[in-house]
């Protein structure tokens, strides 16, 4: 191969290949008591907005461990055969071995149990990560590829709930090739806190929608990686992630918590599809300002505010500019940004 190369007059890097996985998360198997609204769904006020928008015509892709698709709160918002993508085990429908995916998309937009955001939207998904929950750099490419011009419908934002290392570019392409095409990137930071800027790619990039997790206490989780970053902060807002109950994947009504900024990823891109619905051309740049500008700060503790020595209490590298608000931010006055590639 490298006589091969030696004779192309172009610059090549030749490396070995990125090997990522889902955050580690705890795993509660639950007895499925019906809510009307799960802790994190009403403490974001999602539920406040579903008299004027549901997520309804938006597509969330996920790129995951695999969707359990019988199950009875994201059946039916599948979006239909071709919104399926497995590189691993090229099994026909969607299904998850591990749960992890599962349990992501129910809290973007079940239907039951009061486990979604955004409970009009529908979804695709690609098989990113293997049923042991690590993907590699060629399948999960290949699933940025699926999820920008292959799916059928195509999504309008994309979740993502894995990564690992820092400061690493390599998957910068893809999301930036998902913003120029009007697709939002939202990604977990990581479950590497409480340590200053312990924050996981590809969540650290500026092309990405970073997520830190918050408690039912509206505190940041101690497991919540933080920035900053080398030249910017990090994560932009958070969002609950701990003790977070959604579909499980047994049967057609299971249902666990988990935690993890995993779990606090899917809840930004529920409140996204409800900003898409609300104005189909908002894109990447528009939808962070919305967040920031509308996350309630709750408050700060001094370690939240220690990572940017003399900095502002708001934003800080613990929650970002504050934790998601999907009612004022749907209610926010908007004015179209520029945005940069």
């Amino acid at each position: 191969m490298a006589a091969v190369l030696s004779r192309i007059p172009e610059k090549f890097t030749i490396r070995e290949e990125k090997t990522v996985s889902i955050f580690p998360s705890l795993t509660k198997d639950i007895v499925p008591e019906q809510e009307e609204l799960q802790w994190g769904v009403r403490m974001v006020q999602a539920n406040e907005t579903w008299d004027r928008v549901t997520g309804a015509g938006i597509v969330v892709g996920i790129i995951d461990t695999g969707v359990h698709l019988i199950h009875e709160s994201i059946n039916e918002a599948y979006a239909g055969p071709g919104g399926w993508y497995d590189p691993y085990y090229q099994r026909p429908e969607p299904n998850d071995v591990q749960s992890h995916g599962t349990h992501c998309i129910g809290s973007v937009l079940g239907r039951t149990n009061g486990i979604g955001v955004a409970p009009g939207a529908t979804w695709v998904a690609a098989r990113g990560l293997n049923d042991a929950g690590s993907g590699s750099e060629t399948n999960l490419l290949l699933s940025a590829q699926f999820m920008l011009a292959d799916s059928d419908p195509l999504p309008d934002i994309i979740t993502n709930s894995w990564g690992g290392g820092s400061n690493d570019p390599w998957y910068n392409e893809a999301m930036r090739a998902w913003i120029v095409h009007h697709q939002i990137p939202v990604f977990a930071l990581g479950n590497s806190g409480s340590r200053c800027s312990s924050h996981n790619s590809p969540g650290d990039s500026v092309y990405a929608l970073g997520v830190g997790a918050t408690t039912i206490n509206d505190a940041v989780a101690s497991f919540s990686s933080r920035g900053p970053t080398r030249t910017f902060l990090k994560p932009e807002i958070s969002a609950p992630g701990e003790n977070i109950i959604s579909a499980g994947n047994t049967g057609t009504s299971s249902y666990t918590s988990k935690s993890g900024t995993s779990m606090a990823t899917p809840h930004v891109a529920g409140a996204v599809a409800l900003l898409l619905e609300q104005d189909r051309s908002r894109t990447f740049y528009d939808i962070k300002r919305i967040l920031q500008e509308t996350g309630d700060q709750p408050p700060v503790s001094p370690n939240d505010v220690s990572c940017v020595p003399g900095g502002p209490e708001w934003p800080n590298a613990a929650f970002g500019h504050g934790r998601i608000n999907c009612l004022r931010a749907v209610e926010h006055e908007d004015v179209n940004s520029v945005g940069y590639f």
